[in-house]
Parts: C-alpha cells; sequence; structure tokens
C-alpha cells in the first residue's frame, strides 16, 4: 500500500506548509511532507519521515509538490488537528558515530 496521496496545493490545510524531502532518489520516495507552521516559519513535521537529517532536523524545498502527492499519513494527522512529531534526536545519545561522521 503506498502512503501517499494525489493532492493539489489548495488542497494543503491552513496552517500547514508542504516540503518536499531533499534526499537522493533512492532513498526518498519523493512525497511532500506536511509542517504545521507558515512558509517563513516552517516548524515541525506531521510524521516521522519528515525528520531526514537525523541531528540537524530536515531540508526541504518548501511548497513542491512531485506526481507523487502528499504523505497520507501527515495528511490525515493535520486533517485531525494533532501535533506535529517533535525532534527526536534531543540527546547526545540519540547520535551514534555513524551519524556524526559524514
Amino acid at each position: 500500500m503506498d502512503y501517499y496521496t494525489y493532492v493539489y496545493k489548495d488542497l494543503v490545510p491552513d496552517g500547514y506548509v508542504a516540503g518536499l524531502v531533499r534526499d537522493p532518489i533512492d532513498k526518498n520516495r519523493h512525497v511532500a511532507h506536511l509542517y504545521k507552521g507558515s512558509f517563513g516559519d516552517v516548524g515541525d513535521p506531521m510524521c516521522k519521515r519528515g525528520w531526514n537529517r537525523k541531528e540537524w532536523g530536515y531540508s526541504i524545498w518548501r511548497n513542491v509538490f512531485t506526481s507523487k502527492g502528499i504523505c497520507k499519513i501527515c495528511l490525515r494527522r493535520a486533517e485531525k488537528g494533532l501535533d506535529p512529531i517533535p525532534f527526536p534526536y534531543d540527546t547526545e545519545e540519540d547520535l551514534d558515530e555513524d551519524s556524526i561522521n559524514v
């Protein structure tokens, strides 16, 4: 089952920004995730896949969509008015040696 849905920009709920993660094609399904915030202050993602840069957070193209559309998980959580997913790498214990060495 695909985890994305086709959607147009005008269907993004108010108070959210879509963002396409900037990952290589082999690591990314190229769906846009939703972030609770505005274009100038994007905020946190609505699903864990929105955090794509480990200890650095995320790197996205704002308001960019592909033919894959928007993540179904993000869209469902946004429509329910749920809180975004908090940053998962808050402590040094969460960072392993491989994630620090680039």
